[in-house]
């Protein structure tokens, strides 16, 4: 068999796998809200007040090896800069 016939077998095995695998799945008649556990429902909640030195801590205690932030703002940069932010 020569690599395009070797290729174009992994490519339909794999193209297909996911559809075939979902279709073995059975059917449930349950919700999934029926898995969780009754949360008491609140209408409020409250932040409490917190200062610069504290920011600043938290800050300087990331990890450098985790991912981004919400803005994509490297670990490093926010270290660098966490006394004007």
């Amino acid at each position: 068999m020569d690599t395009a016939s070797i290729a174009k077998e992994f490519n339909n095995y794999f193209a297909n796998i996911g559809y075939k695998l979902a279709n073995e799945i059975p059917s449930a008649n349950v919700l999934p809200s029926n898995y969780l556990t009754p949360f008491p429902e609140t209408t409020s909640f409250f932040l409490f007040p917190t200062c610069s030195s504290e920011t600043e801590e938290e800050i300087s205690n990331l990890n450098d090896k985790k991912a981004l932030g919400p803005f994509s703002i490297p670990t490093k940069v926010l270290k660098l800069l966490k006394d004007r932010i």
